[in-house]
């Protein structure tokens, strides 16, 4: 997989149904995994960037783009094995992970379970923590008119405000569409499944960070109060080789409102992986294999 003009797009077999796969770029593969309510297109202003440097395995989750149905009961345990046969469909070894939000979640999962598969892992605005009671209620009171209405104004508004800060709704109508036609453009009985699974049963992760032995990035927004700077640099503190960063005006979805300053994070990320990896000899998350970027 290394043909720079590489730009396919399958449909891949997984436990948690066909998921739509996006595989374009050239170098050591990285997968990524985005946030809920969209879909793999809110990668779409990194992209050229990044698949310079790896080749992008760009993933649209259960429910979300073009991929299947998932089934009515799934936990995040099953979407780090979704991401593993996409993997194994693929053909694919080792390769860096890179989530934003709930993509983080099931790249910190996938860690834990699957981390001789990893090479580096990245997450934006990722909380591990079970979300609070308020938050799952108010995802709750959208679903329902979601589900037998569709996505209806002031359906869609909470969405918006839910995933982009004020200043990229109010100047930066790229983002506003991007985000609007990916959620607009869902199948909503999809939709709604995954949002029920991952939202309204959500699993506390944090007993896992101890475990995490792949180079792990935390980002958070410096806009989101849900989860700052100073969370990030708690959960990366409970890494054996976690470090943190804060992109200061992103809310949620930092590939899509700071596309440069997440391109940086990124590539920074992994060039610190590479040798900092080369100083632990047997210790690397690879086995051993060696690589230039």
């Amino acid at each position: 997989m290394t043909d720079a003009r590489q730009d396919t797009t399958t449909q891949v077999p997984t436990c948690l149904g066909d998921l739509t796969v996006r595989v374009v770029g050239s170098g050591p593969p990285a997968l990524l995994w985005h946030s809920l309510l969209v879909d793999s297109s809110s990668w779409c202003r990194v992209e050229a960037d990044l698949a310079e440097r790896r080749t992008l395995v760009m993933v649209d989750a259960p429910g979300h783009g073009r991929s299947a149905c998932p089934p009515r009961r799934f936990g995040i345990h099953d979407c780090a094995a979704a991401a593993l046969d996409v993997l194994d469909a693929l053909d694919l070894g080792v390769v860096d992970w890179l989530g934003v939000a709930w993509g983080g979640r099931v790249g910190l999962t996938f860690a834990a379970t699957y981390g001789e598969r990893l090479r580096s892992l990245a997450m934006f605005s990722s909380s591990p923590y079970r979300l609070p009671a308020m938050w799952r209620h108010l995802s709750a009171s959208l679903l329902v008119p979601y589900r037998v209405l569709g996505p209806l104004a002031p359906v869609t508004e909470a969405v918006m405000t839910e995933l982009l800060g004020e200043r990229a709704r109010r100047t930066d109508v790229e983002a506003a569409i991007l985000v609007s036609r990916a959620f607009l453009g869902a199948d909503r009985v999809a939709m709604t499944r995954s949002v029920r699974n991952t939202l309204l049963h959500p699993e506390d992760l944090s007993g896992v960070l101890s475990r995490i032995e792949v180079p792990t990035l935390v980002v958070a927004g410096g806009a989101d109060a849900a989860f700052t700077a100073a969370d990030a640099a708690l959960v990366a503190g409970a890494m054996p080789h976690g470090s943190s960063d804060v992109l200061e005006s992103v809310f949620r979805l930092a590939p899509v409102e700071r596309p440069q300053e997440t391109v940086k994070l990124v590539l920074r990320h992994w060039d610190a992986c590479i040798w900092g990896w080369s100083d632990h000899g047997s210790s690397s998350p690879r086995g051993g294999e060696s690589f230039v970027a």
